[in-house]
């Protein structure tokens, strides 16, 4: 079984899931997980069934066909925020950022959710300009010598890894 996703895994779904999920509307977020939110499900409306994105936090992306159904009785902070800013949204795009292992979707309402597949990774929410609204891992951590935390820019070029 693979442990890390590779850049050429990345460039591959970021196509097949575009192409899937492009216009069609988040309808909810899910913690996939009942200790922690480094892995999330996000239920789309698309035609004929709905379709679920699994994203596992610096290990793997991808969609499922079947059925979800919560583990938790109630969301984790994490997952409330992106309900509020993103459910009920048009995805527009999906976008691989500087050629690297992060994607970004980016929402009818301009939010973007940032998704780091490298090392430990990380979830984020950010706003059109890409200043970070609230982030899955709460401590800071540095990209290339620039600071990932709330209320800073999210760094653009590649992270190197």
């Amino acid at each position: 079984m693979k442990q890390q996703v590779k850049l050429i895994d990345i460039c591959v779904q970021r196509q097949v899931l575009e192409q899937k999920l492009q216009n069609n509307w988040l309808n909810n977020i899910y913690d996939g997980n009942d200790e922690n939110s480094r892995t999330l499900i996000l239920k789309f409306n698309t035609v004929p069934e709905k379709t679920f994105l699994l994203v596992e936090s610096g290990k793997r992306i991808h969609s499922i066909a079947t059925g979800f159904t919560s583990i938790r009785n109630s969301p984790t902070w994490f997952v409330g925020k992106l309900r509020k800013h993103l459910k009920n949204q048009r995805l527009l795009c999906i976008n691989q950022i500087a050629g690297d292992r992060v994607l970004d979707i980016h929402f009818a309402n301009d939010y973007h959710l940032i998704l780091e597949l490298y090392d430990r990774g990380n979830f984020l929410l950010t706003l059109s300009d890409y200043t970070i609204v609230c982030s899955a891992r709460t401590k800071p951590y540095e990209i290339k010598n620039k600071l990932v935390q709330v209320s800073y820019k999210y760094p653009m070029e590649s992270t190197g890894t």
